[in-house]
Formats: structure tokens, C-alpha cells, sequence
């Protein structure tokens, strides 16, 4: 079954060379690239049943290693990537016919996505810290040339600022991975092996190093995933690239790298203890939602608003896992399941109403209900997703978390996570009924019909299927979930 890893890496690049070679206008290349995206979903599907089954699978000498939660974060950024893959069928069509920036910028989309999807899949696969740190390195480049690739001003200085800050992050990552290496070699591990994780968490490592090395390879991953105050790429980057951009670095890099600093956490708290590596977690998380709750209260752009409640989720996240104990840590996997759905519905509809209005300036866009019915409603579902409302996934994944962390004896840093969480709640309430309701000005009255192309179409599968999961959650992903909590070791 190794075969499938390999595969995981290989589909998406064969696909991103066929769309090279597919032509500006070809039709190929967007059902090669969605295509591509649906077999990495499969091959994450699959392993996930295989890993439950038969335990860990290795490749490679070593150099790839799926586990149960490694196959559930496949899938994650997998399904992202097909929703965006989808949404963008068609959608930059204006600009092949002359009206936009970019005559290439379709396959210019598609080509990088793959990469992009490629990359994420090796990191996410990798059995090693260092192979981890080269994925996330290519990860940065693919991502960062998809935020500028239309040439916008805007957008290129959004890139430069996300490859500045990215690389800074990575620089920090690579020394704590070196002092990490280092400090499994001085153990008795010797080459490749004194990266490998099953070395790593072998608890006999020098606690000095480990802990300078933890504290660096936290903020240099914690910059990727957009943790607060390493956030400070994201919110310009999410807004200034094209919606299906948005929507792909916000369902599958945040995920692919709390996935790392999940991983992270693991190695240290085997080695020293989880005392400090908890506290630092539980530290930067709060930090977020914080900044989050206080930047959600003054946004005007609309993509801006989703790229701080994406930095509040994060935070969510990163929390869970520093209370520890099962519940918190299932509700942080869980969360990054219901997350990413939940923020690529969000930016797909935010491009849709983009679209419609002209504008992503929050207090131009009235009155939707009335003049773009299809489109408000999906809109008011995406934000239920967002925010947590019952009965959506992320409604269960919170409650997880805040009440693991009473549960683990953090009873004050529960209830601040939930108050803050309300003001992000209010924030979000307060816009949307604004951006629905009422009646829109003559001057910004939008395209009120709803096609059922292939955008639209995404939209309302993908809202649907989170209320459906919200709803009743199936029993093997239940079973997943909790295989992926194990692997974290979490008793």
C-alpha cells in the first residue's frame, strides 16, 4: 500500500505539468486539476481506513510516514483543494476574454495549485522533521507566488510580505529543527534517524536543546499557520489574492501547518515534559484570539474580516492541544476539519458577493437578501459555520475544547477563549445582518441572479455537507478522530 503515498505526491504534479501543456483555453487543464485534487481525497480516504486497520504506513526508507492523523489532514487539505479547484472552473473567464489582468491567469491558477497541493501532501506525509521543514519551504513558494500571480499591485505587495515574514518564519523553524536533530543525535540516533519521529519522542533527548529548539520551531511554524503576533501576512494576503486563492491557502495551509505544530508539540512534550511546550501553546492561542476578537470589530473589507476569524480558529486549535487530555486535543483535530470547511465556504461566497457588488467593502454591500437571495443565504449559513452556531462542526469542536480545558483544570482560560469567541460571534452577527438585510442602494444594486454553475454549485454542496456533518457526524469519521488523537499520544 505504499504505493498510495507516492501516489498522494505524484498525481498532483503530473496534473500540474498537463495543465502546463494543456493550453490557455483548454478545458483539460481545469478537469485534470479537479480531478487531481478528488484522487489525493480518495488516496486520503483510503489510507485513513488502512491506517485505522493496520497501523502506521511507511515509505521510503523512512522519509514519508502516514499515521491515522496524518491521513485525516490529507483529507482535509484535499477536499479544500477540490472545492477551490471547482469554484475556480470558469471563474476566470473574464480576464481570457481581455476584461481582467492576467489572459494566463486560469492556468496560471491551476498549474500552482497543484504544486501547492503536491507540496502540502509530502509535508503532511513526511516522517521526518527535516523533510517536514523542505515541504513547508516549497509550500511557501507555490503559495506565495499564487497570492501575487494576477500582478495587482496590491497583490504583489501582499506576496513580498508574505515571502518576507514566511521566510523569516522558516529561517526560525530550520534552527530549531537543527537543534532538534541535534539533540536526537546526541541520544545515539545517527543520520536520517535522528529526525525520524519515532527518535524523536523517544524521551531521552537533552532537554536544554529541546526546549530552545521547541520555542524556535514553534514561532517558525507558527508563522505558516498564522498564529498571532507572527499573523501579520495574513490578513493582506487573504484579501489581495484572487477568492479561489483565499480560499485554498485558508482550507489547506492552516490546516498542513497546525498539523506541524501539532507534531511538534508531541516531540517535546516526550522529551521534557508537557509543562512548557502546553504553556506555550495555550499562550500563543489566546494571543490570537485576542487579536482576532479586537481587529474583527473594525474591518470594512470583508476578506479581511475572514482572514482574523481564520487567525481566531487557529488559536482555537493551538489552545486545544496545549489543555491537553482527549477531549480538547479531538476537539482541536476535529477543528481543523470544520474549520476549513466552514473559511473556504466563506471565501467562496465572499467572492461571489465580490462579484456582484463590485466591491468587498462591507458597508456597500446592502440589502443581499432582497437583491441576491441565493447568494445571502448561503452567505448567513457560511458565517453560522464560522463562528460556531449550532449545529455545525465547529460549534462541537469548540465545546470540546473549552470544556477539555475546564475538564484539564484551565478553567480561566476556557471561559476567556468563549468570551472572546462571543465578541468575534457579535462582530460577525453585526456585518452580515448589515451586508442582508435592508434595501441596497441604486448605485450598488448587484447581479441578483443565481447561476447554477459550477461555483454556485460548490458553494451549496459545501454548505450542505457541513450541516450535514453538524448534524450527525458518520461513526468512521468519529473512529478517525479519534485514531488521530492516539497518534498524538493522548490518554
Amino acid at each position: 500500500m505504499s504505493w498510495l503515498i507516492y501516489a498522494a505526491v505524484a498525481l498532483p504534479l503530473a496534473m500540474a505539468v498537463l495543465v502546463l501543456l494543456g493550453g490557455r483555453r483548454s478545458m483539460l487543464d481545469e478537469i485534470a486539476a479537479s480531478l487531481a485534487s478528488a484522487g489525493v481525497l480518495a488516496i486520503g480516504i483510503t489510507l485513513a481506513v488502512y491506517t485505522q486497520r493496520h497501523g502506521v504506513l511507511v515509505a521510503a526508507d523512512g522519509w514519508f510516514r502516514v499515521d491515522a492523523l496524518s491521513a485525516f489532514v490529507l483529507i482535509t487539505i484535499a477536499g479544500g483543494a477540490l472545492a477551490a479547484q471547482l469554484y475556480a472552473v470558469g471563474a476566470f473567464e473574464p480576464a481570457e476574454r481581455g476584461t481582467g489582468i492576467d489572459p494566463d491567469a486560469g492556468q496560471k491558477f491551476r498549474f500552482l495549485g497543484q504544486l501547492f497541493l503536491s507540496s502540502l501532501a509530502v509535508m503532511v506525509m513526511a516522517g521526518n522533521l527535516g523533510g517536514l521543514w523542505i515541504a513547508l519551504e516549497g509550500t511557501l513558494l507555490t503559495s506565495a507566488l499564487l497570492v501575487g500571480f494576477n500582478r495587482r499591485t496590491s497583490s504583489l505587495e501582499a506576496a513580498w510580505k508574505y515571502v518576507i515574514i514566511g521566510t523569516v518564519g522558516l529561517g526560525l523553524a530550520l534552527f530549531g529543527t537543527v537543534l532538534l536533530y541535534v539533540a536526537a543525535h546526541s541520544a545515539g540516533a545517527d543520520g536520517l534517524d535522528a529526525l525520524r519521529w519515532q527518535h524523536a519522542i523517544a524521551g531521552v533527548l537533552d532537554v536544554r536543546l529541546v526546549k530552545i529548539g521547541f520555542v524556535f520551531a514553534l514561532v517558525g511554524f507558527g508563522t505558516l499557520a498564522g498564529l498571532a503576533p507572527m499573523h501579520l501576512w495574513r490578513p493582506d494576503a487573504f484579501r489581495a489574492a484572487p477568492t479561489p486563492v483565499s480560499a485554498l491557502l485558508a482550507g489547506c495551509l492552516a490546516p498542513a501547518s497546525l498539523y506541524a505544530v501539532f507534531r511538534l508539540h508531541h516531540v517535546a512534550a516526550q522529551s521534557i515534559g508537557p509543562a512548557l511546550p502546553s504553556m506555550l501553546l495555550r499562550g500563543f492561542g489566546l494571543t490570537s484570539l485576542v487579536v482576532a476578537a479586537l481587529f474583527v470589530l473594525v474591518q470594512r473589507d470583508l476578506k479581511r474580516l475572514l482572514a482574523f476569524s481564520s487567525i481566531e480558529q487557529a488559536g482555537f486549535a493551538v489552545l486545544g492541544v496545549g489543555f491537553g487530555g482527549r477531549l480538547a486535543v479531538t476537539g482541536a483535530i476535529l477543528h481543523l476539519l470544520s474549520h476549513s470547511m466552514a473559511i473556504v465556504l466563506s471565501y467562496l461566497v465572499a467572492g461571489d458577493l465580490e462579484a456582484r457588488y463590485r466591491t468587498r467593502n462591507m458597508l456597500r454591500i446592502r440589502g443581499a437578501l432582497t437583491a441576491a437571495p441565493g447568494s445571502a443565504r448561503v452567505l448567513v449559513v457560511a458565517t453560522a459555520a464560522v463562528v460556531g452556531v449550532p449545529p455545525f462542526l465547529t460549534f462541537s469542536s469548540r465545546f470540546l475544547i473549552i470544556y477539555g480545558g475546564v475538564e484539564r483544570g484551565h478553567p480561566v482560560e476556557a471561559c476567556l477563549a468563549l468570551a472572546l469567541s462571543a465578541v468575534v460571534l457579535s462582530s460577525f452577527a453585526r456585518f452580515v445582518g448589515a451586508m442582508t438585510l435592508g434595501e441596497p442602494a441604486p448605485s450598488r444594486r448587484p447581479d441578483g441572479r443565481f447561476r447554477w454553475g459550477a461555483s454556485t454549485l460548490t458553494m451549496v454542496a459545501l454548505g450542505a455537507l457541513a450541516l450535514l456533518l453538524g448534524i450527525a457526524l458518520p461513526g468512521p469519521l468519529r473512529a478517525l478522530f479519534g485514531a488521530a488523537a492516539d497518534a498524538l499520544g493522548v490518554v
